[in-house]
């Protein structure tokens, strides 16, 4: 992909984050992005903000399930 490429994809995730939703599909597994987006904290990066909402959404659920049996 090159680093202007990653470059441009952690751009999309990141403006999707902060803006509206995403939905990505991969056949690779989370550990081997790092050769697509050619560093560790880029991918870190990546995965923070795609998986963010994800928890926020988890820990509210699991916060009210807890709270009302």
């Amino acid at each position: 992909m090159g680093w202007a490429g990653a470059e441009l994809l952690f751009d999309v995730i990141a403006t999707a984050y902060e803006r509206n939703s995403l939905i990505d599909t991969t056949n690779l597994p989370f550990e081997n992005w790092t050769e697509v987006l050619g560093s560790e904290r880029l991918t870190g990066a990546a995965l923070d903000r795609l998986t963010a909402v994800w928890r926020e959404s988890f820990e509210s659920r699991a916060s009210f399930s807890f709270s009302n049996p």
